[in-house]
């Protein structure tokens, strides 16, 4: 079957079912958002991951197609098709590409020529991309950032997210600096039952306005020890203390002045006190 020119909206609940816009959907699991919030010792941070796979949640996409072929239980393949998983009545951003596939047998969706629109205004080109349909993580290449600078010149990033596990994750970001040369960056997150952190390390092996390698890397964890006992760290350092002036291209890094290397152990055996004790030392960044 197929239609020519509709507006289509399509509602999923389950694994293996789609609904038309007639659909009516009464139960939601919530999802599980990022959240780089500041958080107590004692509350384990989530940072978006699982410990176990989440329940699924509804999903849905609207818009309009110039035609829509049904290929198969579980396919749909829109013409000159506009993509959005926005609310009808408020449509801040969608898609618009010569060709997308939907699969819900493997809950991906897959387009080509497409671009990227916001408040009707494009601002990105994909020739070739895939997305996920169950609002799941997804391995691959993530928006690519570019700037330029008269001390810098051209500085464009490239990042890979890796999906390795329900709770575990890793980004790549290879960084092409035009005046001082390539760097390579990681970030990595990581939940377990009693546990949870994030890392990241980056480092430039020959910088050519400097004239050496440097680098920078960042440590959190916080770990429950049981019987009301908890442990956290936050570990910072730098190569030398010009790298966020020279290297940074995020005005949260280029304005911090002090990198805290900080140990914290905690003790709340009720819900009526706790205490806490920190050993903390800073290193000042020149100015």
């Amino acid at each position: 079957g197929f239609f020519d020119e509709v507006d289509y909206r399509i509602k999923r609940e389950r694994a293996g079912e789609v609904y038309g816009s007639t659909s009516v959907v009464t139960t939601t699991a919530p999802g599980v958002a990022f959240s780089n919030a500041p958080m107590m010792i004692n509350v384990p941070m989530t940072y978006g991951l699982t410990a176990t796979t989440p329940p699924r949640r509804v999903t849905e996409a609207q818009g309009h197609a110039k035609r829509i072929d049904f290929e198969g239980e579980n396919q749909l393949r829109m013409r000159d098709a506009t993509y959005s998983t926005c609310k009808p009545e408020r449509q801040d951003w969608y898609m618009r590409a010569e060709d997308i596939h939907l699969d819900y047998d493997r809950e991906v969706g897959e387009l080509s020529n497409a671009s990227i629109y916001f408040k009707e205004a494009p601002i990105f080109y994909l020739p070739m991309a895939s997305f996920s349909l169950n609002s799941k993580r997804k391995s691959g290449f993530m928006t690519p950032w570019f700037s330029t600078s008269t001390k810098n010149g051209g500085d464009f990033t490239l990042p890979y997210y890796w999906n390795l596990a329900p709770n575990y994750d890793v980004t790549f970001f290879p960084r092409a600096i035009a005046r001082r040369g390539f760097q390579l960056g990681t970030e990595t997150r990581y939940l377990g039952y009693l546990y949870s952190g994030d890392g990241r390390f980056e480092y430039m092996p020959d910088d050519d306005l400097a004239n050496r390698s440097r680098y920078a890397y960042n440590w959190n964890h916080i770990h429950n020890l049981g019987r009301g006992l908890t442990a956290a760290i936050n570990w910072n350092g730098v190569s030398d203390v010009n790298y966020w002036t020279d290297l940074s291209s995020r005005l949260l890094q280029t304005a911090q002045i002090q990198l805290p290397r900080k140990l914290t152990l905690g003790y709340a055996p009720g819900s009526w006190w706790s205490a806490s004790a920190t050993w903390l030392t800073t290193r000042n960044r020149e100015i």
